[in-house]
């Protein structure tokens, strides 16, 4: 997706983007996520440079950017 089309969007939804509290990941196979530049990873909001994760917790299911659940289970057992 490019940046110009993600500024549209905000820019017609009227949303503002809190950098501090975005988490960014991408989905995919080991061989497509190693295709990816740092150009193509980064997320740049105009004032901040969002880094991309290997894993990310939502609504407390914890993903990693090639979708096992291995990091969800290693975080639920520990508990």
């Amino acid at each position: 997706m490019s940046d110009i089309f993600t500024c549209n969007i905000v820019v017609l939804l009227r949303l503002q983007l809190n950098a501090a509290k975005t988490e960014l990941i991408w989905f995919g196979s080991r061989q497509m996520l190693e295709k990816l530049t740092d150009s193509d990873l980064t997320l740049d909001t105009g004032t901040t440079m969002i880094r991309p994760l290997k894993s990310i917790r939502d609504l407390g299911v914890h993903l990693n950017s090639e979708l096992t659940m291995k990091t969800h289970i290693s975080k639920v057992v520990s508990c």
